[in-house]
């Protein structure tokens, strides 16, 4: 595993929410907070495209009066972590810490394998992303990834430059330009403001290698929320999310 940080995410590089501030965190600010309603539950029917193999788990969250995250895990009881809020900073269960600014986007962030930093551009954009492994454990991971924003302000491209190799990660961003983003998978940090629209198709290559290509597609309730997405490796695996939400 090239990188480490404590929470439940399958979109990271573009569903971002927040350990915020408390003076900050309300119900019309937070990103976890979709037309009054928080997701509460995850049902995950995954797919082995080659075995056909099926599996099953449900993701539960919890949050306090300010629609912070206090909890995520699953039903079998792992990766599941509560979580502490102490001004700009958070922390959980399992050792992992993050700090925030003043306006609640996440500057540094660490855990047991190594410690993160990011930085942003004056509209809030995230632009870089430093991971220094201090685990010592197998090769050295640590890296550099810079982002790239498009002019609908939608992540285009992310170059990831591991120090143990010579050829970075390069990752495009398609989007579906009549759907708008939407928090998707609860998360405690704030990595900057979010893509515009929903991710349509995701492919990362090492040179004129496709080393993984996720494509997405979505399902909404009467009121406008995303219901049901699907997430398929090409070839490889499909997982279809099944959202249940409790609503203000």
């Amino acid at each position: 595993m090239r990188s480490y940080i404590i929470i439940l995410v399958t979109l990271l590089s573009l569903v971002f929410s927040s350990c915020r501030k408390e003076a900050s965190s309300s119900v019309s600010t937070n990103p976890n907070i979709v037309n009054g309603c928080e997701i509460i539950q995850a049902q995950v029917v995954t797919t082995n495209l080659v075995s056909h193999q099926v599996h099953t788990y449900i993701n539960q969250y919890q949050y306090d009066s300010l629609g912070r995250l206090t909890y995520a895990g699953d039903d079998l009881g792992n990766d599941s972590s509560h979580f502490h809020y102490h001004d700009n900073d958070c922390d959980d269960d399992n050792h992992g810490s993050w700090h925030s600014s003043s306006n609640g986007y996440t500057v540094s962030s660490e855990g047991p394998r190594g410690r993160y930093q990011y930085s942003y551009d004056g509209n809030g954009y995230l632009q870089l992303e430093i991971y220094t492994d201090s685990s010592g454990f197998g090769p050295d991971d640590s890296y550099t990834e810079s982002y790239y924003w498009d002019n609908n302000n939608n992540l285009s491209l992310s170059i990831k430059q591991y120090s143990s190799q010579t050829i970075p990660l390069t990752t495009t961003y398609s989007y579906y330009t009549d759907k708008a983003n939407q928090v998707l998978v609860p998360s405690t940090l704030q990595l900057g403001k979010h893509s515009r629209n929903l991710i349509q198709q995701k492919t990362s290559s090492e040179g004129n290698t496709v080393v993984s290509s996720y494509s997405y597609s979505y399902i909404y309730d009467g009121s406008g929320k995303v219901a049901q997405y699907t997430e398929t490796n090409q070839g490889h695996q499909q997982a279809v999310y099944t959202l249940i939400y409790s609503c203000h």
